[in-house]
């Protein structure tokens, strides 16, 4: 299996795990990962884009119907954190340590949403990302930004098959 074919395995796995973990199904962010979708990713000299689509769902929106301001970083924190874990042969935990977020345009209620996680490096202790939101149809770009994230020493304890470990 080459070693693409090996991540897209992977990142079905992830989402799969953070759907089915007793820990998420109680939080605040079980409604992202129960409607994102993995769409692709690209592997590009040191860096991999991972991108995922969730629909702008209730859950998410502000009183006035566009997705809310705070979802935009629950979103980006979901999918850098699974893009590292394709990437990651550790499966360490991560903690946010910043985070900035660039609002360009709205998301609406009818819109479907593509998210870009890139993983630009992983440290030994700091994961770098970044992030965009495209509208899916138009590709207008939404939001951006980036994401800075610590190591911590447990393991999110992803039950990757053989085939799929790194």
């Amino acid at each position: 299996m080459n070693n693409t074919a090996k991540l897209i395995q992977r990142a079905h796995t992830v989402l799969t795990h953070f759907r089915n973990v007793s820990s998420t199904a109680n939080s605040f962010c079980i409604d992202a990962y129960k409607h994102m979708q993995f769409e692709k990713l690209a592997l590009e000299d040191k860096s991999l884009r991972v991108f995922y689509e969730i629909p702008v769902i209730p859950e998410l929106r502000n009183p006035t119907g566009p997705l809310h301001g705070g979802a935009y970083g629950l979103l980006a924190d979901v999918a850098t954190t699974m893009a590292i874990c394709v990437l990651d042969p550790s499966e360490k935990q991560t903690v946010t340590v910043n985070m900035a977020l660039n609002y360009l345009n709205p998301a609406l209620s009818k819109d479907m949403v593509s998210i870009e996680a890139i993983v630009q490096k992983l440290g030994k202790s700091l994961a770098f990302t970044d992030f965009a939101f495209r509208n899916k149809t138009s590709q207008k770009l939404i939001c951006t930004g980036s994401h800075l994230k610590a190591f911590v020493k447990t393991s999110f304890d992803i039950q990757f098959p053989p085939e799929q470990k790194l």
